[in-house]
């Protein structure tokens, strides 16, 4: 499930093996929920969705996809570097995310942005390298809004000035969200709360 202004969205799925069949949904307009698109992709492929601007993201192992509210398709990147399988049978999806007009693809330890009009790759920024080359973990792209990205690699919670390249830890925590007023990220139990202001 994601959502951004009056726009909630969430998709389901039906198994025909070795396929699933996603449907792509309108939350909040009345029961049934309305479809907006549907496709068909691997069983053993996760499925991420993103919403901005009035426009949906859905990522897979290897490719995005950007929808307009109403569900007719906007752009598609494929054969992006397939995301690695964790440790479950199924592969997590591209780790993506939208910005203005600004399209996020992490890529091993770098983010790519692309423009979300026409897919053109614009620039790619470096992530913080791993601390230590025995205990690391991926970095993880969890948000995107106003010009910045938020990722979260070894508990540490990064924010990334999309325009100059700044990134900078603000702190430890597992999960992060952007909101109206900063950034709220987990850090255990507690949740932490960082304004605009005191973002890079």
């Amino acid at each position: 499930m994601a959502g951004g202004g009056e726009l909630l969205v969430y998709a389901t799925r039906t198994i025909a093996y070795p396929d699933v069949h996603w449907l792509i949904q309108r939350a909040g307009s009345g029961c049934p929920c309305p479809p907006l698109t549907g496709f068909t992709k691997s069983l053993y492929e996760a499925l991420s969705l993103d919403v901005d601007a009035n426009r949906i993201l859905a990522s897979g192992r290897d490719w995005v996809e950007i929808f307009a509210a109403n569900g007719q398709a906007l752009l598609l990147l494929d054969q992006l570097p397939p995301t690695p399988y964790g440790s479950s049978f199924r592969a997590p999806a591209t780790e993506a995310a939208l910005t203005g007009d600004e399209l996020l693809v992490r890529v091993a330890d770098d983010l790519r942005i692309y423009s979300a009009t026409s897919g053109v790759l614009q620039r790619s920024l470096p992530l913080v390298r791993a601390s230590s080359l025995f205990v690391s973990s991926e970095p993880v792209l969890q948000d995107a809004a106003r010009g910045r990205a938020v990722y979260v690699r070894d508990r540490n919670v990064h924010v990334v000035d999309l325009a100059t390249g700044t990134d900078r830890n603000v702190g430890t925590g597992d999960l992060a969200r952007f909101y109206d007023d900063g950034l709220a990220y987990a850090d255990g139990a507690r949740i932490r709360l960082v304004s605009w202001a005191r973002l890079p």
